[in-house]
């Protein structure tokens, strides 16, 4: 057989709507093993020929690659087969014996066909005798509403199926019953075939998944919509980075606009929904891209979007037993997430700079993982450390109930980042602070007192945010008034000398 059930090999499962030509050219290079197309009508392949025709096309990239059908009526599959038997590049053919939606359900097709078993195996045995391919499978459910899984499989076998795949609930369980693994596997039991394993499998169940089955191969369905970089992690058990991400998601749509042309934009909106779930501001962005139909338009939104997610952590919070919350300060955002306890907690220290990437629903707490820390050597010394987040406590109080914000503070983190190896901590901070005040429109550098609202000209106290004041309004030891000018209009320290720089640092740490 042209697939080797040896290896274990992942499955894409027909996907109406998703698994198209672009999606399948995705997935084929980031680990799967096996395309499946779309599930195309036996009545449409016949009477609608070349509208139909165009969704049996496959990339250079599909082998094996199979087509799966849907109907009832023995003689239009055979017509169909015979119209699928003079075009290459199919190497078997899948019959549809599962699909729970109403519409293939009242045109006994689909799941339909789990209670006229008679038929279905009419049907699998005219796919057989007809089909110049290499290969005849059936797609399943456990039943229609009781499980009855040894019956079917058996029935397929007889039939001369050469393979099955089995989701694993009946029709009347939908997509949100739970998934019977144990079925599966008595379908296994029952049978000398392969089986394939389908329902729910992602990379945290799927070994269980072959384990509880038996199975011979597993078929990935929706958990690839959105992700379809999910057969790879499967395979390795790891994660891939951000910008590979982004790489991957601009691929599918270059490969969307080449198969269906400007209107593949469109097109692409619905996996746009998916692939920014559990984004910070995914909200926003699908209701601009819902009114974008312009290729060279929206792929600009892509790039700006899916940025590799990279920022600065600003604070963490222990909450039940050893989960954390962690408030990160990207470019534009500040993100509140949840880290779960047993993730590897020793990259989430505050201050540290992440590479990171953010799961989970819009309604909950976006979920942290796959964190790469982003160090600097200086991170090394205790005291440059101390320094450094003492000003993220003072950036977390500042930013904490803002959500979308300018990309002033991530700048500067950056820039004092880059130098604080080589240059003195406290200065380059205190200079940062001016630079914040001034972007937030806060500095007062024509130096009046706020107190008395009359100009300062000798020395100059400061308050919280670089206030000014006269020494007598405020009650303190102020600096020279030139050397406070200087660092304002230069954002230099350099007239400062290290008392006084001590002296503005307990100032600055006053928040801003």
């Amino acid at each position: 057989m042209l697939i080797d059930f040896s290896k274990k090999p992942l499955f894409l499962a027909p996907l109406a709507g998703f698994s198209d030509l672009p999606l399948r050219s995705v997935v084929k290079r980031f680990g799967c093993d096996v395309t499946v197309s779309e599930m195309i009508s036996a009545n449409a392949l016949v009477y609608e020929g070349s509208k139909t025709l165009e969704m049996l096309k496959k990339s250079p990239l599909e082998t094996p690659y199979i087509v799966q059908i849907a109907g009832s009526d023995a003689d239009i599959v055979k017509k169909a087969v015979e119209i699928l038997n003079g075009i290459e590049g199919i190497d078997g053919i899948d019959l549809n014996c599962g699909c729970p939606v109403p519409k293939v359900v009242k045109q006994s097709a689909g799941s339909a066909l789990l209670k006229d078993i008679s038929n279905l195996k009419r049907i699998v045995e005219t796919i057989k005798k007809t089909s110049n391919k290499q290969m005849t499978s059936v797609k399943l459910r456990l039943g229609f509403d009781e499980k009855i899984p040894e019956i079917l499989a058996l029935a397929a076998q007889d039939a001369g199926a050469d393979y099955i795949a089995f989701h694993g609930r009946t029709r009347a369980g939908g997509y949100t019953a739970t998934v019977d693994y144990a079925a599966i596997g008595r379908a296994k039991e029952a049978v000398t075939i392969p089986v394939i394993a389908n329902g729910d499998i992602s990379p945290e169940n799927a070994a269980d998944a072959l384990n509880l089955t038996n199975a011979d191969a597993l078929m990935i369905g929706r958990a690839c919509i959105g992700k379809p970089w999910v057969f790879h992690e499967i395979k390795t058990g790891e994660s891939i980075d951000a910008a590979t991400k982004k790489a991957i998601i601009l691929a599918h749509f270059d490969a969307m606009i080449e198969h269906y042309g400007e209107h593949g934009a469109a097109i692409f909106r619905k996996h746009l929904h998916r692939y920014s779930k559990g984004t910070p501001g995914a909200g926003a962005f699908r209701d601009e891209i819902n009114r974008i139909a312009e290729p060279d338009i929206l792929r600009q939104k892509i790039q700006t979007f899916f940025l590799t997610m990279q920022g600065y952590i600003l604070h963490t919070q222990k909450v039940r037993d050893e989960d954390l919350l962690v408030y990160i300060l990207t470019p534009s955002l500040l993100v509140k997430s949840y880290r779960f306890y047993g993730a590897r907690h020793s990259n989430v220290l505050q201050g540290y700079k992440i590479d990171f990437e953010l799961e989970g629903g819009e309604n909950f707490l976006p979920h942290l993982r796959s964190v790469l820390h982003l160090g600097y050597r200086w991170l090394l010394s205790r005291e440059r450390l101390l320094v450094w987040q003492q000003f993220m406590r003072l950036l977390y109080a500042h930013l904490r109930d803002v959500e979308q914000i300018d990309e002033v503070y991530f700048c500067e983190l950056e820039l004092c980042a880059s130098r604080f190896d080589r240059g003195a901590p406290k200065r380059l901070l205190i200079e940062s602070y001016v630079r914040i005040l001034e972007a937030e429109g806060r500095l007062h550098d024509e130096l009046f007192c706020f107190i008395c609202d009359e100009p300062v000209e000798d020395r100059v106290a400061l308050a919280r945010s670089f206030l000014p004041a006269h020494e007598h309004c405020a009650a303190q030891k102020g600096f020279e008034v030139e050397k406070i000018k200087m660092l304002f209009s230069e954002r230099s320290t350099l007239l400062l000398d290290d008392d006084e720089i001590d002296a503005l640092y307990s100032v600055l740490l006053q928040g801003l």
